[in-house]
C-alpha cells in the first residue's frame, strides 16, 4: 500500500537516560516509499527530554534543508516539543525559535504525532546515541546502521513509517 505523502519524512527521537541526565539524539529522513535517506545520531552530555526532543528536532530539520528534503513531513513520538513549537517556553526560547525558523524555511512542514511502535527505527538510534562516549558528539549516517536493517524493512513493509 502507497503512502499519500510524497516527499520525504524525518522521524526524530530524543532518549534521556536519567530526567535530567545523559540523553540520545537521533533520527532518520526517508523518502516516501520507505527507503533511508539519511540518518543522525549523537549524544547530549546533561539533558532533560524535552531538550533532547527539541536538539534532535532541529538536527533533522538542519540535515533536511542541508540537503534540499523537500516536501517534508516531521513525526515525533513526544507531544510535549509539538505543543512548544505553536506555543513558548522561557527555558527553551532560543531552541523553540531555531526550530520555527527551520521549519518555515523549509515550508512550514507538518509535525505530525507518531506512536512508538512507529517510531522505532528513531527510537534505535537514538538509544544509540546516548552511548557514544564524546559529549555533544553528532553522526550523520549516510546508510542505514546494522543495529536498525530489521526495523527499516519491517517498517516499510507495514508502511508504519509514514
Amino acid at each position: 500500500m502507497d503512502s499519500p505523502f510524497k516527499g520525504y519524512k524525518l522521524n526524530s527521537d530524543g532518549s534521556s537516560r536519567w530526567n535530567p541526565g545523559r540523553s540520545g539524539i537521533g533520527g532518520v529522513i526517508r523518502d516516501s516509499d520507505g527507503n533511508w535517506i539519511v540518518g543522525y545520531m549523537g549524544n547530549i552530555h546533561i539533558s532533560n527530554n524535552i531538550k533532547a526532543e527539541l536538539t534532535t528536532l532541529m538536527q533533522g530539520l538542519q540535515m533536511a534543508l542541508a540537503r534540499g528534503l523537500l516536501p517534508l513531513e516531521v513525526n515525533i513520538d513526544c507531544k510535549d516539543p509539538i505543543s512548544l513549537i505553536d506555543n513558548d517556553h522561557p527555558s527553551y526560547t532560543n531552541m523553540l525559535f531555531d526550530c520555527r525558523d527551520l521549519l518555515r524555511r523549509l515550508g512550514n512542514p507538518q509535525i505530525l504525532h507518531t506512536f512508538r511502535e512507529a517510531n522505532r527505527v528513531a527510537d534505535a538510534v537514538a538509544r544509540e546515541g546516548s552511548k557514544t562516549s564524546q559529549d555533544n558528539s553528532f553522526l550523520c549516517l549516510e546508510v542505514p546502521p546494522v543495529f536498525v536493517v530489521e526495523k527499516l524493512e519491517a517498517d516499510k513493509g507495514r508502511n508504519s513509517f509514514c
